[in-house]
């Protein structure tokens, strides 16, 4: 069985960090995911479906804890993981990921309870790839 996406893209988001959807009278410009400056993603992060992996303004640390099986969520991320630049609680990316043809069916819930284990070691290797680069 594959352990790796088919495809990935991962882009700064065009987000601001910061930008938590209130005030300003456009509630964020209608994004997913308008986490603010908490650097783990709302719940409704990432989209999964079995052939798709997608998360909007996710930061590093969020990926890592997806990858990992840690438990990310609003206000909990400061103390996740101690060290690295700040960059990786702060900036967010938008990444767009195929899973393989014939691979296990998983679902945001099941990544959400650290049940899949196939999609976890995809976002392993994801992390690993990028740092590499």
């Amino acid at each position: 069985m594959n352990s790796a996406f088919e495809a990935i893209s991962i882009r700064p988001t065009t987000t601001p960090a910061g930008s938590a959807g209130r005030g300003g009278g456009g509630g964020g410009g209608g994004r997913r995911n308008q986490r603010g400056s908490n650097p783990c993603s709302l719940a409704g992060e990432p989209v999964v479906d079995p052939r798709r992996f997608e998360a909007v303004n996710g930061t590093v640390l969020q990926l890592v804890s997806w990858a990992y099986g840690l438990d990310c969520w609003m206000n909990r991320g400061p103390d996740l993981l101690f060290g690295g630049p700040e960059w990786i609680r702060k900036d967010g990316f938008d990444v767009q990921a195929t899973i393989p043809e014939g691979s296990p069916v998983q679902t945001k819930q099941q990544l959400h309870r650290h049940e899949a284990l196939t999609l976890q070691r995809m976002l392993q290797r994801l992390l690993r790839i990028v740092s590499a680069s």
